[in-house]
């Protein structure tokens, strides 16, 4: 916490800064914070509401799976009725949104039906909506980090394994 201070002080004597707390929202993050475990909780039930709304689908019915196990990105036949492009891409880009930021859960099926975003169709777009369902059966779901004594340990591999005998850079 001293070195958050130090430089604080450093900035602040360059430059006007405004202390505004703690961060409770960010680009449509809601971040809440424990205090008695430290442990950091990030939603975006907001953004999930406000695209529900959006869809005019604040009072659907839910569903308990995000995309159904047999859907096929693929489409014949007569049931293949195009739909508009820039709604299909709009929602498709919350989707992948809230499934990059906070819903992982969602991330299969958000991809798979991304790949139809040149050329959409109603089964497509219904769909889509079926992952909206099951965003609002679990709007409450969050990502939440925890404190441990772990530490952090990352890993970068400058030529991808380029040394064929022990893979090492």
């Amino acid at each position: 916490m001293g070195e958050i201070i130090a430089t604080k002080a450093a900035i602040s004597s360059e430059f006007q800064i405004v202390d505004k707390g703690q961060v409770t929202n960010f680009l449509g993050l809601e971040i809440q914070r424990e205090g008695t475990t430290g442990a950091i909780r990030v939603s975006q039930k907001k953004h999930i509401v406000g695209l529900l709304d959006e869809m005019g689908m604040s009072n659907c019915r839910t569903t308990s799976i995000p995309l159904e196990a047999n859907f096929q990105v693929n489409c014949e036949g007569e049931l293949c009725k195009r739909v508009d492009i820039t709604k299909y891409q709009s929602v498709i880009g919350s989707l992948m949104y809230i499934a990059l930021c906070t819903r992982p859960d969602i991330l299969h099926s958000v991809c798979k039906l991304a790949q139809r975003n040149s050329n959409p169709h109603s089964e497509h777009l219904a769909a889509a909506k079926q992952v909206l369902r099951y965003l609002h059966n679990t709007a409450d779901l969050a990502l939440v980090y925890e404190k441990t004594g772990e530490m952090i340990a990352g890993y970068a591999d400058a030529d991808w394994a380029g040394d064929s005998t022990d893979r090492k850079s």
